[in-house]
């Protein structure tokens, strides 16, 4: 539940609930409350600090409880986690996400792309060469990740239209007997064809 990894967060970062209340703005016994399952829903409000307060902490977590609760964990503290982690990371959270990873993938996709073009209007001036090449090169993998979704909604597109025309090319059963021509069967005590004819074939 959402209250529980705010507390988490708290206690993974050594942070008293009466400290975060100050930082927050409201009193300790207001986030007390909001620490529990029937306020939980105020902290909704809160999740854009904690995650101002934590680079690392993965946005995926903190509003889904999907994937680790950390990224870029193999990036020095003083550095900031290169965007294509970022990107490849939520891809994978995404993917764990049963039928709805597609709608996850884009929210993450479209998020990345919004701060990858602030990031790149405010400061391309200032830009070394190395961080140009890896914003291009994030520039391309979010291409690739709206690719694959296009693909995928492709794929679904023509799954339904098999399954349309399986539906229509279909014929209703009936009662008649398999390999015996329908005119060969006679109505219940009637002589069949068959019969007639070996019968006429025993006059001769």
């Amino acid at each position: 539940m959402l209250y529980d990894r705010v507390l988490k967060i708290l206690d993974k970062n050594h942070l008293a609930k009466s400290k975060c209340a100050q930082q927050l703005g409201v009193t300790h016994k207001t986030l007390g409350g909001y620490l529990k399952p029937e306020g939980q829903h105020n902290l909704w409000q809160y999740l854009p600090t904690f995650l101002e307060w934590y680079p690392r902490l993965s946005r995926q977590w903190l509003y889904f409880g999907e994937g680790p609760m950390f990224i870029g964990r193999g990036t020095p503290e003083g550095l900031p986690v290169p965007p294509l982690e970022i990107l490849r990371v939520g891809e994978a959270m995404a993917a764990d996400c049963g039928g709805s990873w597609g709608q996850v993938l884009r929210m993450i996709v479209d998020n990345a792309r919004e701060e990858l073009e602030t990031n790149e209007s405010t400061n391309e001036m200032k830009m070394a060469p190395e961080a140009k090449k890896e914003l291009a090169e994030a520039k391309g993998e979010i291409i690739r990740l709206y690719k694959k979704l296009e693909g995928l909604q492709d794929e679904v597109i023509n799954l339904q239209k098999e399954l349309l025309a399986m539906q229509r090319t279909e014929k209703p059963q009936t009662n008649e007997c398999p390999g015996r021509p329908v005119d060969m069967v006679s109505a219940p005590g009637m002589p069949s064809a068959a019969h007639s004819l070996h019968q006429g074939t025993d006059r001769e």
